[in-house]
């Protein structure tokens, strides 16, 4: 092919098949957000304290003069209150010996998972607990997840995990005590986020280079509708029961995805199978109206050059370059640093001032727009400058949060709302770019390992939040700060991808240019002791019709 067709088909528009399928990936992510924020509904806390004679009293001063005697006050979120977890010990009159409660009453309609097995005051360490197992099935999903993407396709993973997302949500609310709702909780993790990224590497490798920064704006776009219809639905289903049933039973109308979503043409071309492509490929041509080429679209070159390419042998070839390694290692930390940001954040505005269910309007408001934001930002910065430069607002912001609370709570809602904004539009931007300097057939399972490390940072939330609502808020902010200034800095060794087609092989990931760390390291030359300067077509004469397929 020559220059000028690759030229015509590297800026190929949006037909009908491509358009259609971007709005189907968007509105499969929406009910992601249900899963990955469920519990802010089903753990929320509402206040109580010891149920002791005298809670119904009708009579105002008898109830007040009841209380007295039974509950004591004490200091809690530097206010003095009445105890939530502490009683007078009656059993000894004329002393002031307290006790811990021995049944609780919770304030207002809500009913949740930490109200039913009554998870406060002493077995309030079960709650981080809870979500670090939650946040372990999401690691040991993102790893066989990624590895079973690239070794059975995009397809099926998308279509099984979606299922797996659903049916677990059902599952989870029948769940009779601690015990099986913990083990419910790590399976439907294992589930949940899987056919995010799937449905991201289906979007990348079906649509042209150029339009990959819509396709994952489109993608993160229907995760935030999804995170705004979720303050409605826990707002209707105050039972965390029904709210899980409700859910799950969405996936209903998610079936016809099973005739409407096809392979990846780029995983097939990468897994020596020409002939499927080629069919998808025509599929894809009639749908838009478009006359079938009677030139094959996927070459014998290209299925040799492709043939017996796995993941495990990309894996093992990868293991040999120190530039892949260091870009994983790099990748991983982003991952991690904006994961524990996001979720430490995202799983504490039931804490912030005001109404709640608003506080997740505005959170899942900030989605959208960083989705917005990530498709401009990028388009004009590329990722790495966007990375770096939203991640160094974000620890700023991080960094000055506990400074203004100690002016306003009001001020602390809008700086945690603005951080949430900044670290959602790094965690959007660090998703798209991590698939796009790895070679296609470890491109989901590099993906995997990237987001087990989110995980991991994920499952350190929930400890900072603990540790945030029961002593200073100052050290943990410091520190969150702290990482997201090194992993900005980290970034800046990376790649830079906007407009360029994804690599196919390791030897065309290799290719991808990283002046800060060639520069740094081999004297401005790359891997091949080529300098920087050099196009990838002078360099190596590979086949590009795996991008042509777009």
């Amino acid at each position: 092919m020559d220059e000028n067709e690759k030229s015509s088909v590297a800026q190929e528009k949006l037909g009908y098949y491509q358009k259609r399928l971007l709005i189907l990936l968007m509105l499969s992510s929406v009910p992601n957000s249900f899963a990955s924020l469920q519990f802010l509904i089903i753990q929320f806390t509402p206040d109580h304290q010891c149920d002791v004679r005298g809670f119904d009293d009708a009579n105002v001063t008898s109830k007040e003069i009841n209380l007295n005697a039974s509950i004591p006050f004490a200091m809690e979120n530097e206010v003095m209150v009445r105890s939530s977890c502490l009683m007078f010990n009656n059993s000894v009159p004329g002393t002031n010996n307290t006790v811990q409660c021995d049944a609780y009453r919770y304030e207002g309609i809500e009913t949740s998972a930490i109200t039913e097995f009554n998870l406060v005051c002493e077995e309030k360490w079960k709650q981080p607990m809870l979500l670090t197992i939650y946040f372990v099935g999401k690691l040991v999903g993102g790893l066989t997840g990624g590895i079973l993407s690239d070794r059975f396709g995009r397809r099926p993973i998308f279509l099984i995990f979606t299922l797996w997302h659903f049916l677990s949500a059902v599952f989870l609310s029948f769940t009779t005590n601690i015990y099986t709702y913990a083990f419910m909780l790590f399976i439907s993790g294992c589930g949940t986020l899987v056919n995010f990224v799937a449905a991201i590497l289906l979007g990348y490798e079906t649509i042209s280079s150029e339009r990959r920064t819509l396709v994952y704006s489109a993608v993160e776009m229907g995760y935030g509708i999804g995170y705004m219809i979720l303050p409605l639905i826990g707002f209707y289903f105050r039972h965390w029961r029904w709210y899980l049933r409700f859910t799950g039973l969405i996936g209903i109308v998610y079936i016809p995805y099973y005739w409407y979503i096809d392979e990846s043409i780029y995983w097939l071309v990468g897994t020596g199978k020409p002939e499927r492509a080629r069919k998808i490929r025509n599929k894809i041509a009639v749908t838009n109206g478009e006359a079938i080429r009677d030139r094959a679209d996927v070459t014998d070159d290209d299925a040799a050059e492709f043939e017996g390419l796995n993941v495990w042998k990309a894996m093992r070839e990868m293991t040999k370059h120190w530039t892949l390694l260091y870009r994983l290692f790099i990748f991983q930390f982003a991952w991690f640093v904006c994961s524990m940001t996001y979720y430490t954040i995202a799983l504490n505005t039931n804490s912030l001032s005001g109404d709640r269910f608003l506080n997740m309007l505005y959170a899942g408001t900030t989605e959208v727009v960083s989705a917005i934001l990530y498709y401009i930002w990028s388009e004009a910065w590329g990722r790495r400058r966007a990375y770096v430069g939203t991640m160094i607002i974000t620890a700023v912001s991080v960094a000055l949060a506990p400074l203004l609370g100690l002016w306003s709570p009001t001020l602390v809602t809008i700086t945690t709302m603005f951080s949430k904004l900044a670290v959602s539009l790094c965690y959007n931007i660090v998703y798209g770019y991590t698939g796009e300097v790895f070679p296609t057939a470890t491109r989901h399972t590099v993906l995997g390992i990237s987001a087990s490390s989110a995980r991991i940072g994920s499952m350190i939330s929930p400890y900072i939040i603990y540790a945030s609502n029961t002593s200073s808020t100052f050290g943990p902010c410091i520190a969150t700060a702290s990482l997201n200034l090194i992993s900005a800095l980290l970034v800046l060794l990376l790649p830079t991808t906007r407009n360029k087609a994804l690599p196919s092989t390791v030897h065309e990931a290799l290719l991808l240019k990283s002046e800060c760390a060639m520069a740094c390291c081999s004297g401005g030359k790359d891997t091949n002791g080529m300098p920087l300067g050099v196009d990838k077509e002078q360099k190596i004469g590979v086949s590009t019709e795996s991008e042509t397929m777009l």
